[in-house]
């Protein structure tokens, strides 16, 4: 949120005119109730401490191993690390993050793989120097261990850490036609910035990925609309289902299913959304029962948020959220929004993904699942809004005037 929108916007005229499409918004962005709003974009706040010292160097541990001649008066010390030392699971495209107590920008860091050698890795401060994020380039490996160093004053530290076996795919695991329900209530809203995710929402919808087909090394996505009762999922009939067609490739290496190019389409309720510039990733797991770190970034046609929003009016509405977010689209005419989203996790279900098109919607005595806001039905899940705006969709059924 830029800094001064809170006063200045709020009570401006214009403002005033929009605050019932803003509030809108907003319950679709930020949640459903007035739970506590978790901020998942820009600037995040340090993780809690757990109260050690992360490298375990503690004198609790009665070794007296912090009495040493080591003058660490003036220099940064570390509040917290993700992974943590002896961690087993980290994700392998995840970059690393480590928290200082300072600012500590140019501290040296340095990740080593298991033959010794140094990993290349971009470091970006934020915070005020206080955070470092650590990019490998290229990505770590999985099920691998690495060591990372950082040097504090006169006596550098360093631990180590393990990727998970997440990246690796089983021999003779098949992806053809298997369907997955897409939990999007974790994930990371990176960019429009200022937007945030609820954890306590009641979606009467969840979104529904299924790999159609595996050729090579193509991959071929469906995507559609379904309803978890309690782990028993069944497809929502009224809501379009179909391709994600991608103007690109999209193909999988290993377990990585990954893809870009000119254009992202795919149906959603009753719009199509579109993507141009997009870039889809996500792993599926070694046993091919879940997928893990999915993520999509693109240029957003601001034509399909207002379909999703049944508006004329979103640009306004998350130009005031992050100042100057509509921009002219790279590919196409009009105006688009840079949507980065991150961290979309999913299950296998055991769903057969029907294609759902017009004359299918056409016999819904309701007409077609709309994605319009909050549900009233108290269903626990993600929509695939939540691909399109915040991290977190939200459907119910409308009936056509």
């Amino acid at each position: 949120m830029p800094q001064g929108w809170e006063h200045a916007v709020l009570s401006s005229r214009s403002m005033r005119r929009l605050a019932p499409a803003l509030l809108l918004l907003l319950g679709l962005l930020a949640g459903c109730s007035d739970a506590s709003l978790l901020n998942r974009s820009g600037g995040e706040a340090a993780p809690e401490y757990d109260g050690g010292d992360p490298l375990g160097d503690d004198d609790d541990a009665g070794n007296d191993d912090d009495d040493d001649a080591t003058d660490t008066e003036g220099i940064p010390q570390i509040y917290n690390l993700d992974p943590g030392p002896g961690t087993l699971t980290h994700h392998y495209r995840l970059p690393l993050s480590i928290v200082f107590t300072d600012e500590a920008a140019g501290t040296a860091i340095a990740v080593y793989g298991p033959d010794g050698l140094t990993v290349p890795t971009e470091t970006v401060w934020v915070e005020g120097g206080s955070r470092a994020w650590v990019h490998p380039e290229p990505r770590l490996e999985p099920n691998t261990e690495y060591t990372v160093a950082v040097g504090l004053g006169a006596a550098p530290l360093s631990y180590t850490f393990s990727t998970s076996p997440i990246g690796l795919l089983n021999p003779g695991v098949e992806l053809s036609g298997r369907v997955y329900g897409l939990d999007t209530s974790a994930m990371t809203v990176v960019a429009p910035l200022g937007l945030g995710s609820s954890s306590d929402f009641a979606p009467a919808g969840d979104t529904l990925l299924q790999i159609a087909d595996v050729g090579d090394p193509s991959v071929v996505l469906n995507v559609g609309l379904g309803v978890d009762d309690a782990g028993n999922w069944s497809q929502d009939v009224c809501a379009a289902a179909g391709p994600a067609v991608i103007e690109g490739d999209l193909g999988i290496e290993a377990a990585l299913v990954s893809g870009g190019g000119d254009l992202l389409s795919f149906s959603l309720g009753g719009a199509e959304v579109l993507f141009e510039d997009p870039l889809l990733e996500f792993d599926v797991l070694p046993f091919g029962d879940g997928v893990s770190e999915l993520e999509l970034s693109g240029w957003l046609r601001v034509s399909s948020l207002n379909e999703l929003l049944d508006t004329d009016s979103a640009c306004e509405m998350v130009d005031a959220l992050d100042a100057g977010a509509c921009q002219s689209c790279p590919v196409g005419d009009g105006l688009c929004v840079w949507t980065e989203l991150r961290g979309g996790n999913g299950v296998e279900t055991d769903t057969t993904l029907l294609p759902v098109g017009p004359s299918e919607l056409d016999a819904c005595p309701e007409g077609p699942t709309k994605f319009l806001g909050c549900s009233t039905h108290g269903a626990r899940g993600g929509g695939l809004l939540a691909l399109a705006l915040a991290s977190l969709g939200i459907a119910f059924r409308r009936r056509r005037p």
